[in-house]
């Protein structure tokens, strides 16, 4: 019988986020990193299976004894200022994209298809932490997503489209939250979504923290935008 074990998976951005105080970063990657797990003397039976020679048991899946776990030294980076690391590249001082990765998207041609929709939106929404008003850019590819809707492919799309690629090419340099510091947030909405800016202050002036949006749907869209407050800022310790 399989034990769930469970427990919460972590989340990229929160992993991204405390890395502010690192000045020099080290990745690696485990050889075979599965079969280096040690195994506990009650799952040992679970592992058995037979060859011709015999019925066998891991014991420690390979290679691995008191912890001396062997490396892919073309994957081990020590010492170094800057890394990617899962899309971006983690710096002292600050976050950036992944040329790699936005190249990945720049190079996506234009939907032809209902299906190449969800896509391409998911390759933009991976980074949407650093594009200002994400949800309002791309709500003309979110509505042929609605069921039903036929696929039109008109000027807002391409709009939406062309705008999100070249929000891609410059990005702003995400700096690290400092829980310590005062942090600035400012916000904006209309009927069809709500856009926020969260920033910090560093070396005398605002820097980025994150953007974040959402797009207004159904109900949501009833209230007007005097009523939503538009344009608010707040900030906070």
């Amino acid at each position: 019988m399989t034990m769930k074990d469970c427990y919460p998976m972590p989340l990229i951005d929160d992993i991204l986020d405390v890395l502010g105080d690192a000045q020099l970063f080290l990745t690696m990657n485990i050889a075979s990193g599965y079969w280096n797990v040690s195994l506990e003397n009650g799952s040992i039976p679970k592992t058995a299976f037979t060859r011709k020679y015999g019925h066998y048991e891991w014991l420690v899946p390979t290679q691995s004894r008191q912890a001396e776990f062997k490396l892919k030294m073309k994957k081990y980076h020590w010492g170094r200022s800057q890394v990617a690391f899962l899309g971006h590249i983690v710096t002292p001082s600050g976050i950036l994209l992944n040329p790699k990765k936005v190249e990945a998207v720049i190079t996506v041609l234009r939907p032809q298809y209902l299906h190449d929709i969800p896509s391409f939106l998911c390759l933009t929404s991976y980074f949407r932490r650093y594009i200002p008003g994400y949800a309002l850019i791309s709500a003309p590819l979110e509505r042929l997503k609605v069921k039903g809707a036929p696929f039109e492919w008109n000027e807002d799309c391409e709009s939406a489209f062309r705008q999100l690629k070249r929000a891609l090419m410059k990005p702003p340099i995400r700096v690290y939250p400092n829980v310590k510091r005062r942090f600035k947030l400012y916000m904006d909405s209309s009927r069809y979504a709500i856009g926020a800016c969260q920033m910090q202050e560093v070396d005398g002036r605002d820097r980025v923290v994150a953007y974040a949006s959402m797009r207004l749907t159904g109900r949501r869209r009833t209230g007007s935008a005097s009523k939503m407050g538009s344009r608010r800022s707040s900030s906070g310790e």
